[in-house]
């Protein structure tokens, strides 16, 4: 019976889920928050089988003048997928005229199970005019999965 039950469960789950995330799209498209006296940069999207999903450009002017080398920058990453783990490549490419961008760090590359994960960046300490997210999927990486990830930004001001 609970074997029926899960079954029919996640049949709905997939009806539900397949037209809803049948190709990539970004829902949280580089979405600043505050957050007491740090602040939020936001990206949620969905990445269907072998997508290449590119953000919106963001700024980072006003931690520019750290090392973030010293002072990385704290990352929670969220994976989940119905259908199995998501296989997916993030990095952040950088940019200092808005046109041609090139790689500054690989946030994670590799098959993942459905979990919160945190991490720290130090952009390799590339200092840029303006960054972008570049999400892969990976050969087999499931249609259904979604990738979350905030950045976590604090500089005090003097």
């Amino acid at each position: 019976m609970k074997r029926i039950t899960m079954m029919i469960c996640v049949a709905l789950l997939l009806m539900i889920s397949i037209p809803v995330f049948a190709s990539g799209a970004w829902t949280s498209n580089a979405v600043w928050a505050k957050s007491g006296e740090d602040q939020t940069l936001t990206f949620t999207c969905s990445v269907d089988s072998v997508d290449t999903l590119t953000s919106n450009s963001f700024r980072l002017d006003k931690y520019n003048s750290d090392s973030w080398t010293t002072y990385p920058i704290p990352y929670q990453v969220y994976n989940t997928s119905v259908l199995g783990a998501p296989k997916l490549t993030v990095y952040i490419q950088g940019s200092n005229d808005g046109t041609n961008f090139f790689a500054v760090d690989t946030l994670f590359s590799d098959d993942v199970t459905e979990t919160v994960r945190y991490f720290t960046a130090n952009l390799n300490n590339k200092k840029a005019v303006v960054f972008r997210m570049a999400v892969y999927g990976i050969a087999l990486c499931r249609s259904d999965a979604l990738m979350r990830i905030i950045f976590h930004l604090y500089r005090r001001d003097n």
